[in-house]
């Protein structure tokens, strides 16, 4: 129904699988998907392994072990407000998604599926990063990219007399595409059945006059480490080796930075002013 919806498939339905996860080796151990063996109803197999299980089997190690038992992204949250009644599920966009596919399991094994309430997403634009941002001329996005998708967007300065990457590619544009285009042209003239190899010919130059110029332009900010080195002082700041800056940095770091009491007042402002209930990533900016 999801699909028919036109919403994407959060877990692909495995008909011939338990929702939990085998441990054959002990809690501690590696983990294997229960699957139902062919033509055979009483049987399991691990995913991966060639080990077969008989049902009854797995069902007095479930009795005497049930640690060697762990759930599945599905069956957790049910297992979760079986344990530990719960009125509402705090959780991050992917943990939501989810939940999109969990009502049939809640009504299946009699649970009462709670309330969903997106996770509060902060991202904190200190006085530092606002600064490197306006140097840089980039948004707090951006700090996730790689440094090559930037690196027409970042100043940068190169050996005296070079030309910048932007009038590169403006000099090839004024000069070289013209100076191909007669020259194809010329030869068109001459032999008119030479069309499908100017094809090739201006496809293949362009290809390669563009590869080339990217390269350099990658090289002209590799020579500036000053860009560089703000760009990774940046990175650093809001998207730690390549993580969400709230996966990276807990509260307890911010607080300790800004002030519990000053960090509080501006998460609290900003879900007054926008509303608790989105799954946006929301920037403060102490």
């Amino acid at each position: 129904r999801l699909r028919d919806a036109g919403f994407d498939e959060q877990i692909a339905p495995r008909p011939d699988c338990s929702l939990l996860f085998f441990h054959p080796h002990g809690a501690a151990g590696p983990r294997f998907r229960l699957r139902r063996a062919p033509d055979d109803g009483e049987r399991w197999t691990l995913a991966g392994d060639a080990t077969t299980i008989a049902h009854p089997r797995l069902l007095e190690i479930a009795r005497a072990e049930p640690s060697r038992f762990s759930t599945s992204a599905l069956l957790r949250p049910i297992v979760q407000d079986t344990l530990l009644p719960t009125v509402a599920y705090v959780g991050g966009p992917g943990e939501i998604n989810y939940f999109a596919e969990l009502p049939p399991l809640y009504v299946e094994l009699g649970a009462h599926i709670p309330l969903v309430v997106p996770r509060g997403r902060f991202r904190c634009l200190d006085a530092r990063a606002r600064r490197l941002l306006r140097e840089l001329g980039l948004s707090p996005d951006d700090a996730s990219r790689p440094l090559a998708e930037l690196s027409d967007r970042l100043p940068a300065r190169g050996p005296p007399g070079a030309p910048d990457p932007a009038a590169l590619r403006r000099r090839v544009d004024e000069t070289l595409a013209p100076a191909l285009e007669a020259i194809l042209a010329a030869a068109l003239a001459g032999d008119p059945s030479l069309a499908r190899a100017a094809d090739r010919t201006r496809a293949t130059v362009t290809r390669a006059v563009g590869r080339f110029a990217g390269r350099y332009e990658r090289a002209w900010l590799a020579r500036d480490t000053v860009t560089s080195d703000r760009f990774e002082r940046l990175r650093a700041a809001l998207c730690p080796d390549g993580v969400p800056q709230e996966r990276a940095y807990a509260w307890p770091s911010l607080a300790g930075r800004l002030g519990w009491r000053v960090l509080k007042r501006m998460v609290l402002d900003s879900l007054e002013r926008d509303g608790a209930f989105q799954t946006a990533l929301r920037d403060i900016e102490p």
